[in-house]
């Protein structure tokens, strides 16, 4: 019978070690590194309780204990902390430490002070159970202390898991069960030693403890989700703004936030046959919503009131790249809709109106081509990144106010206002390509002046597309203004790609098929007001020049 019970005990640290070896991959979780030492104190008291199984005098028996006795008063201390890293509880953590520290304090004070003292235990007994010899203790009023200390703990931890119980998604819920479970078992084996009717008169603690750390072991890293604790469903999920339902390995809806709830009560009472095939085929406004494929953007009426929306699935995969499930979220875009519309009608209107105009069809000369990768990298940012997608709409409104300025508006501007259109519009070009676009201002202090409308923007817009665009490594683009007592001296370079030497004459008369924006209507402005043009030159890139009169005067 002795070899069975210590078979029982040695598979018992086995498997206490095979714990520790799954954590340590994962010790990055919440709640891990407490499982891990929780493990080792397994292993190592039921380590120190098998040698005091197999004593065969009462001396070597007490040995064992006072060294099991070493790491026992520990594991509750792992109980307690582990809960609270798993249940992310902030609060009162020095406190804790203190209580914790006390009681530690306290149980190692009486138990290796029994030997005079006689607190913990009275007296012991070495006797046989019919099998073999096990020992035996009455206990006293220190036990009874300590006792009640660890059911203080266990009844902490069993307030904190419910709580975390009562605000978590039910796919949560299944791991506080068991960890409320795994906190509970070696708390009533306690009870039951001090009893002392157990079977074999063995320590019922000792094989608890490993059935308390399987639990511990599905708790922490099976019902997982996110990656994260229970409690981040608390902030992320129910107290969400975004509307988001989640999916189980079998496609059926497991949980929904309130938010979801309000557009779709139907899911208030959910049951085996919500699955996400039968909801998507019942609201149409999710056609072609897949796992597989990108967004859906739809609109409906809330209370009246016509709302955009963009839905969205993404697959959850476990470890081994198995997908166990989904998050269904729809996120209200009304506002960057509302917004995306009226660029789309201020284009309209502003494109009809330059059509009656000379100078605003001259000025109004926007690569469509540009502007839709605006458009569309502000659609891609919706989803991911909102308030850069705000940022990026405002960019873009000043950038299509500035070009579309005209009418009965004076045609020119002051300079001041020509430098925030070219920085604007290098914003927008940045959101859109990033480092690979750079430039760099060389103004001497920038005089009081105002020149022809749409000149310095166009120039630097055409050194961005035709020449360090086309470069896979991008380029820089630089923007310089000196003051001579008689001009200021405008010049855009940049170190791109370049342009043919034979192509600067047919650029500047308009024969080319390939000019650039607008660059033959800057020509012309700039020789009818001061009468001189562009100058171009190709040397390691493209530099465009020009100057304009200190008072302004026209030629």
């Amino acid at each position: 019978m002795r070899i069975g019970v210590t078979a029982l005990l040695v598979l018992s640290m086995l498997l206490g070690m095979l714990f520790i070896l799954y954590a340590w991959k994962r010790r990055s979780l919440p709640g891990a590194v407490c499982f891990i030492l929780l493990s080792a104190s397994i292993v190592f008291v039921n380590g120190t309780y098998i040698g005091e199984l197999n004593s065969n005098s009462m001396s070597a028996a007490l040995f064992w204990s006072y060294l099991d006795h070493l790491v026992l008063p520990l594991t509750p201390c792992l109980w307690l902390m582990m809960c609270l890293d798993y249940s992310r509880v902030q609060g009162h953590r020095r406190l804790v430490r203190l209580l914790l520290l006390v009681y530690l304090l306290f149980y190692y004070f009486v138990f290796y002070t029994d030997n005079f003292l006689h607190l913990y235990i009275v007296s012991y007994r070495f006797v046989s159970n019919g099998y073999f010899p096990v020992l035996i203790s009455e206990k006293g009023w220190g036990f009874i202390a300590v006792l009640l200390m660890i059911t203080g703990i266990g009844v902490a931890c069993t307030v904190i898991y419910i709580r975390g119980f009562l605000k978590s998604s039910r796919l949560h819920r299944r791991g506080y069960l068991l960890m409320m479970t795994a906190s509970a078992i070696p708390w009533l084996c306690t009870y039951f030693n001090v009893r002392q009717n157990t079977y074999l008169g063995v320590d019922y603690y000792s094989f608890a403890m490993i059935v308390t750390g399987a639990f511990y072991l599905f708790g922490l890293f099976h019902y997982h989700l996110f990656s994260t604790v229970p409690i981040a469903t608390e902030t992320v999920f129910r107290l969400s703004e975004d509307a988001i339902a989640l999916t189980d390995i079998g496609g059926r809806i497991t949980d929904a936030n309130d938010s979801f709830l309000r557009f779709y009560p139907e899911l208030k009472r959910l049951g085996k046959r919500d699955t996400l095939d039968g909801f998507l085929e019942r609201h149409k406004e999710f056609a072609g919503l897949s796992f597989s494929g990108g967004p859906v953007n739809f609109h409906q009426c809330d209370s009246g009131t016509e709302r955009y929306f963009s839905a969205g699935l993404t697959p959850i995969f476990s470890e081994n790249g198995v997908q166990i499930g989904g998050i269904f979220l729809m996120k209200d875009i009304t506002v960057y809709a509302e917004y995306e519309n009226q660029l789309k009608i201020l284009a309209e209107n502003a494109a009809i109106k330059a059509e009656t105009n000379e100078l605003s069809f001259l000025q109004a000369q926007i690569s469509p081509h540009f502007l839709n990768n605006t458009l569309s990298a502000i659609g891609s940012l919706i989803p991911r990144d909102q308030e850069r997608a705000g940022e990026l709409v405002v960019d873009l409104s000043e950038y299509l106010i500035n070009c579309y300025r005209a009418g009965g508006s004076s045609p020119t501007a002051p300079l001041e206002r020509e430098l925030e259109a070219v920085d604007t519009y290098i914003k927008i070009v940045r959101a859109r390509f990033g480092n690979r676009i750079r430039y760099r201002a060389e103004i001497d202090a920038p005089p009081e002046m105002e020149l022809p409308r749409l000149v310095l923007q166009p120039l630097v817009e055409n050194a961005v597309r035709h020449g360090v665009q086309p470069r896979k490594d991008g380029g820089t683009v630089c923007l310089s203004i000196r003051r001579t007592p008689s001009y200021v001296c405008f010049e855009i370079r940049d170190d791109g790609v370049g342009i043919e030497p034979e192509r600067i004459s047919t650029l500047l008369s308009g024969d080319d098929d390939r000019q650039g924006v607008g660059i033959i209507n800057i020509h012309k402005r700039l020789l009818r007001y001061y009468g001189e043009g562009l100058s171009i030159q190709c040397e390691g890139g493209t530099s465009v020049s020009f100057r304009i009169p200190v008072k302004g005067e026209r030629s």
